[in-house]
Formats: C-alpha cells, sequence, structure tokens
C-alpha cells in the first residue's frame, strides 16, 4: 500500500528537524508559513528558521505518528523531546498536532497542547525539577526562553544545571 504523500511529507520534515538543519526544515513550509504553540505564533521563513534552531540547541527530537489525513489537513500524534526530557525521564511530552498544506507545503502547524493525562503524568518528573531550579538558579528559571537559538541553549543550559545537582 502507498503512503498518502501528505504523510510522506511529513516523515520527510520530521527527518530534516530531527537532523537539526534549520534550514532543511523551514523549507518545508510556505514562504508565510507558521507554527502555533502554546497560543503563540511563529510565521514567515525567519522566525521558522529560528524555531527549528530553538529545538537544535535544545537537542529537541520529534515523532509523528498516528495520522489522519482530511483534504489538506493531516492530525498526528506528536512527540517532542528536548534534553531536558530525557535527563528527567519523561520519554517525551506526548500530545497531537495538526498541518495544513499548501501546494505540498506547511502553510499551517498547529501544536495542540498535552491532554490531562500527560499533564499527570509528566507533573511528578517535571515539578521537582522546576522547583530545584527555582531555588538553586532563580536568576535562569526567571528568563522565559525565545523560540530561537538561544533560548533552547537556555533550556539546555537548564537541564544541564539539573543533570550536574548533588
Amino acid at each position: 500500500m502507498t503512503e498518502h504523500p501528505l504523510i510522506a511529507r511529513l516523515r520527510a520534515y520530521a527527518a530534516a528537524s530531527n537532523s537539526h538543519d534549520a534550514a532543511a526544515a523551514a523549507a518545508f513550509f510556505t514562504p508565510d508559513g507558521r507554527i502555533t504553540i502554546g497560543g503563540e505564533t511563529y510565521q514567515g521563513y525567519a522566525a521558522l528558521f529560528a524555531a527549528h534552531e530553538f529545538d537544535r540547541a535544545s537537542e529537541t527530537y520529534v515523532t509523528l505518528n498516528d495520522f489522519r489525513v482530511a483534504d489538506a489537513s493531516v492530525t498526528c500524534a506528536f512527540i517532542t523531546e528536548s534534553v531536558f526530557d530525557r535527563i528527567l525521564g519523561t520519554g517525551g511530552i506526548r500530545g497531537r498536532a495538526v498541518f495544513t498544506f499548501s501546494d505540498d507545503h506547511i502553510s499551517e502547524f498547529v501544536i495542540l497542547p498535552p491532554d490531562e493525562d500527560e499533564r499527570q503524568r509528566v507533573a511528578p518528573l517535571m515539578e521537582p525539577a522546576i522547583a530545584w531550579l527555582r531555588e538553586h538558579h532563580p536568576d535562569k528559571v526567571a528568563q522565559p526562553p525565545s523560540f530561537d537559538y538561544a533560548g533552547g541553549a537556555h533550556v539546555a543550559e537548564l537541564a544541564r544545571f539539573y543533570a550536574a545537582r548533588e
């Protein structure tokens, strides 16, 4: 059975994203393509490039599976795992994503918030780490990460602080 072309494009996009080649990953989007996460939208090539640089710096890998195609839209399971997740042993944050295509390019990538079960699964792993980081590195925790290389490096730095704790 031949795979749906949009699913094949998403598999190729995930491979480019996981190779941490920001230019290759951003090239899967339309010129005005956008990523929406946590109510924030990042649109256009520069923002998309920066978002994939965040993933490179935070050593984030994505997994896409359980695809559902409807016209030019694909909904799928979305797992994102950063260096922080690996240090905490979360196995990644599991959720859903919706991709909308235009002319074989992604015009919109919406990362949906994790459901309550996922939040409950991850909370016991995350909460002690966040509390420890707030106590020992309050100035670093107070700086919200930007969605670019510097922001990803900030996340990786916090993860390494936590990993090195005594």
